[in-house]
């Protein structure tokens, strides 16, 4: 038995070299064939939150902004729901609603709360599902109540089993208040050919003191810019209020026929624009800007939420700079304060595009 044994391992050896020298020794007789095999991850779908939604802004702001998706190949005909989860440490601290945008749903145009869960998870679209389509232009509003950093994770999810298909991550800080635009202005005393006050050297945010006569017309000029990291702010309008006291300091009565105020919107060209005052509390006050308000945004249209100019809504990209022609009737020294606010959040926007 050993033998045997000792027999073929041997054999087995010989074997072994001969195919070794074989191989060794072999010529090639054929062309060679090459092949290269790439291996990659079947596509998947995506999730993004838009440049719409500004990463900082402040307490008490509102802000209007879009998701886009894109399905995977081949998930077209799968029916799938919006996820929102808050991810971040602070869970409370906003309102989040999503605009109806389905013609044929009664409350098409509104803008409808988005409820979180008890796992602070929120869904959207009909919980059924709908089919998974190529969208850019899916709309929301987040009001930002208290301040803090959030983060949230927005997922496509699939209907019937909440399987996750796509996600992205998103994060807004807000600040403890809510000056986010800089105001800063200047006094010139010159005009160009066209009546427009000439453009001033520099600008402060100081209190800026004007000596002027009755009757007699000078500019003023006033310049916003957004605070740094704020990438839009929507329904802006400016305001201010104007007083007016005699020589001893006292408030004395002030009525629009005491002054006139002309500002000058920048478009293409500047537009001449009377601003409206009423009287009020023994002050004059008015608003210039659209009714609806604007969106004043940095650099470039991404940050217009879809559909703001169809529903009325334009852009202003900072910083900006408006001049106002002024002139006074009556003696005395008037006190103007202006400042920059944002208008109530809407409940509805008229969408104009075509479905």
């Amino acid at each position: 038995m050993r033998k045997r044994v000792s027999l073929l391992i041997a054999l087995a050896l010989v074997f072994s070299l001969i195919l070794s020298s074989v191989a060794v020794a072999a010529t090639q007789i054929s062309n060679k064939l090459e092949a290269i095999v790439t291996v990659s991850e079947p596509e998947t779908g995506t999730i993004d939150v838009n440049e719409d939604l500004s990463p900082v802004t402040g307490v008490g702001l509102w802000d209007i902004f879009s998701v886009s998706t894109t399905p995977a190949e081949g998930k077209g005909d799968t029916k799938v729901r919006g996820k929102v989860e808050i991810i971040s440490e602070k869970k409370t601290g906003f309102t989040l609603k999503y605009l109806e945008q389905d013609p044929r749903n009664p409350n098409y145009g509104k803008f409808l709360p988005m409820n979180f869960n008890e796992e602070n998870v929120a869904y959207f679209g009909p919980a059924t599902g709908f089919h998974w389509q190529l969208v850019t232009d899916s709309i929301f509003m987040v009001t930002w109540e208290e301040e803090g950093d959030y983060t949230f994770k927005i997922s496509i999810v699939e209907a019937k089993n909440d399987n996750e298909l796509a996600s992205t991550n998103v994060k807004v800080e807000v600040l403890n208040e809510a000056v986010v635009i800089n105001l800063a202005h200047a006094y010139v005393d010159s005009f160009d050919s066209d009546g427009i006050p000439v453009q001033p050297g520099s600008y402060n945010s100081n209190e800026l003191e004007i000596n002027a006569e009755t009757g007699e017309e000078f500019g003023y000029w006033v310049k916003a810019e957004l605070v740094s990291d704020v990438t839009n702010v929507d329904g802006v309008r400016y305001a201010f209020e104007i007083t007016k006291e005699d020589g001893q300091g006292s408030v004395i009565d002030i009525n629009p026929d005491d002054l006139e105020m002309i500002y000058f919107e920048k478009k293409q060209d500047f537009d001449e624009m009377k601003l409206g005052v009423e009287e009020k509390d023994n002050m004059l006050v008015g608003v210039f800007g659209p009714a609806q308000g604007f969106t004043f945004h940095a650099q470039g249209d991404v940050y217009l939420f879809p559909y703001a100019e169809e529903a009325g809504i334009g852009g202003v990209e900072s910083p900006v700079e408006t001049p106002i022609k002024v002139k006074c009737y009556t003696a005395g020294t008037y006190k103007v304060k202006i400042y920059a606010v944002q208008l109530d959040a809407p409940e509805q926007i008229v969408l104009q595009q075509t479905q």
